[in-house]
């Protein structure tokens, strides 16, 4: 496996673009147009040694760790600098993978957003994909993968070049290749414009790219200035597009040879450049973009769809010959998600839903709104099996089969007041299909993370709820695997000053409870002040683990501790490696011990009027993957007598896979059941518990 982002920028560094400090690791570039924000990677090659720094440690992939101004960054490398000097070279290359985007959800506009003074007193600001929540949307175009970052640019991955190429941006992917018919360039005399005949249409804007080769040298216009990646100026017809050269032609003509081969891409005029999401269609196998742009802009319409061509994700401009188009929707403000089922594809705009039902030529879709003032809570919080799609909306949940029906739910009131509304763009959806459940995972108010923390689940078989908790970022029921997998949300916020320096050593221990973390590891780390004379720069970086205890971990910088401290600040964030976990497989967690419980709701006698009093307890306890002896599961009750009183637990047992009963002594006016372990190794499924009860009178 390989990192895949695609690079927005590469570019060719002035001269001597890097600096060196004495005595230091940090390293800062001068790019005067990099529109790198923190976090962003950028990998340099043909840097040369200056300052002691090492080639190696230059020409490689670095995090940048610091943006002091729109033409300068700072990155951080192993090696101390032996002086402080400026080089590299002049033949430094940049490759700047997308900009990084958030970790939490920022409003579009108003208040707050942006630097303080930009923008005028009063006004809204728009976010752009870096200074917002980052949101993929996914889908695979048969072996190969169309991806957009929400708001953000559209990428394509071709299967076929792995592991050696990464994804490019949709706009840049390679279009159609053309041998042009003889001497197909014409220059004008004195003129800098060269113009190219494609007999067969070019599907060229102004401002998309073509690479010219196999052209002689025409009309005194060096062949050298033509065969080269060329930025489309003019497109007087269909079958002619024009470009400028450095040297003006000598005369008016045509000429370039018999051999010139025109290679196009699909470019930023007719491509989407951006969108809100992505998927592909069963029909044709449509690419489709949902909340893209218009042909020949540059802004998103966050109510506009586009469409490839058939089984080409490289064609997007209309015409008679091919099934590419587009469809702007007619109600709402902003498209919010979309999902592919078997009859059509389902659009949720902010204020209903839409129905997008594949009709072939000449239309290629037809649009239908299917209700009004019902959406999704977020992007991704939908679920679907079979037919069904099931979707978390502001305050309900609801299941579309052929038609709309809101779901009846217990829990309703529990979870929609639990969900930290800020960060609701969070919220996920997903199938567990071989427990014929839906999951939503969502943030949680009590837990007060700003992350998912907690779940909802429907049983579409049993038509039962239950809810708990999970820190997971992601669920998939994916259909190649046997078991879905979820992505964990490990770091966050470490407390006050967690960092600790050591004088005359580049030494560095950080405290996080059990943070889990193993040598080789790489952790990011946020937002810390300068300790022991350690600057900011070289702690708020990505580092390797080499050291780690329980509740500390250790890595080491070029920078040198003039004292031991400890410090950092109240505002330290730890960033730990992720990992995507398989669900439904073995007894613990990840190998830990694990809190596992089944709680019931409350229980009553007829209307609660009378108090229960329980002598007996009977299991229904099937254990999986058990060694007996120890292995065991603890019935507990809980009870009170009002419904204002605190629970409290009123008996508790434990039970073996032999153990037939337990005699109690318990009284409430109403109770719970709760079924429960702490151990690992075993499995346990829960039956019908009995318990021996009897009315034990009547209460006011």
């Amino acid at each position: 496996m390989g990192d895949i982002t695609s690079i927005r920028r590469t570019v060719t560094l002035g001269s001597a673009p890097l600096a060196s400090t004495n005595a230091s690791g940090v390293v800062t570039v001068t790019d005067s147009a990099h529109g790198a924000v923190v976090g962003d990677y950028v990998t340099f090659r043909s840097a040369s040694t200056f300052g002691g720094l090492p080639i190696g440690e230059l020409n490689v992939e670095h995090r940048i760790n610091s943006v002091p101004t729109s033409s300068t960054y700072r990155i951080l490398v192993a090696t101390a600098a032996s002086s402080s000097a400026t080089g590299g070279g002049s033949s430094v290359v940049a490759a700047y993978q997308e900009n990084v985007g958030l970790d939490t959800y920022v409003p579009s506009s108003g208040w707050g957003v942006g630097p303080w003074g930009s923008g005028p007193w009063g006004g809204t600001r728009s976010i752009d994909s870096s200074g917002q929540l980052r949101i993929w949307s996914m889908d695979s175009f048969g072996d190969d993968l169309l991806a957009a970052i929400r708001g953000g640019p559209v990428s394509y991955w071709d299967e076929s070049v792995r592991p050696l190429e990464r994804a490019k941006r949709l706009t840049e992917i390679a279009r159609s290749t053309v041998s042009l018919a003889t001497n197909p360039i014409a220059t004008t005399n004195l003129s800098t414009t060269v113009t190219i005949t494609d007999d067969l249409g070019h599907d060229l804007g102004v401002g998309d790219e073509v690479t010219i080769s196999g052209a002689s040298s025409t009309n005194g216009v060096p062949s050298a200035e033509i065969n080269t990646t060329q930025t489309v100026t003019d497109t007087p017809t269909e079958t002619t597009y024009s470009f400028s050269v450095t040297t003006a032609a000598t005369s008016t003509g045509v000429g370039g040879g018999a051999s010139v081969v025109a290679n196009y891409v699909a470019g930023d005029y007719y491509a989407p450049i951006s969108a809100l999401s992505v998927l592909v269609s069963d029909q044709d196998k449509h690419a489709i973009c949902f909340g893209t742009n218009p042909i020949g802009s540059t802004v998103i319409d966050p109510l506009m769809i586009r469409w490839s061509t058939s089984e080409n994700v490289s064609v997007w401009r209309p015409t008679l010959e091919n099934l590419a188009g587009g469809q702007r929707l007619s109600s709402g403000s902003v498209i919010m998600g979309a999902i592919r089922t078997r009859q059509e594809v389902l659009v949720w705009t902010d204020t209903g839903m839409h129905s997008m039902r594949y009709v072939g030529s000449p239309f290629v879709y037809s649009f239908s709104e299917l209700a009004t003032n019902v959406s999704l809570i977020a992007p991704s919080a939908w679920g679907s099996t079979g037919d069904s799609v099931y979707f978390m909306a502001r305050g309900s949940f609801y299941v579309y089969s052929g038609s709309l029906r809101e779901l009846p739910c217990p829990i309703e009131e529990y979870v929609f007041s639990d969900i930290d509304m800020s960060q609701r763009h969070k919220i996920v959806g997903g199938s567990n299909t071989d427990y014929n459940e839906i999951i939503w995972l969502y943030p949680s108010l009590a837990d007060d993370t700003g992350e998912v923390s907690r779940y909802a689940i429907f049983n579409h078989e049993s038509q039962i709820w239950y809810f708990g908790t999970l820190a997971r970022g992601y669920w998939i029921d994916a259909p190649t695997k046997d078991l879905p997998l979820a992505s964990t949300i490990l770091g966050g916020s470490a407390g006050a000053n967690p960092i600790t320096s050591s004088n005359t050593t580049g030494t560095i221990v950080a405290t996080y409870t059990a943070h889990g973390m193993a040598v080789g590891d790489t952790v990011i780390i946020l937002g810390s002040s300068a300790v022991g004379g350690v600057p900011t720069t070289a702690i708020n970086a990505q580092h390797t683990v080499t050291a780690v205890t329980d509740n500390t971990f250790t890595f080491v910088v070029a920078d040198v501790a003039t004292s031991t401290a400890t410090g950092g600040g109240g505002a330290v964030v730890f960033r730990f490696p992720q990992y995507v976990y398989k669900h439904e497989t073995g007894y613990s967690d990840d190998g830990r011990t694990m809190n596992a419980y089944i709680e019931s709701a409350d229980m009553d006698i007829d209307e609660g009027d009378s108090a229960w009093f329980i002598d007996r307890l009977i299991p229904d306890i099937k254990f999986k993957g058990s060694s007996g002896g120890t292995d065991e599961v603890t019935l507990s009750l809980k009870g009170r007598d009002y419904p204002g009183d605190t629970l409290t637990e009123i008996a508790s047992e434990s039970f073996g896979s032999t153990t037939p009963q337990k005699q109690i002594r318990a009284r409430a006016r109403q109770i719970r059941i709760r079924a429960e372990t702490t151990a690992s190794g075993f499995g346990w499924k829960l039956g019908k518990n009995r318990i021996n009860a009897r009315e034990d009178g009547r209460r006011t």
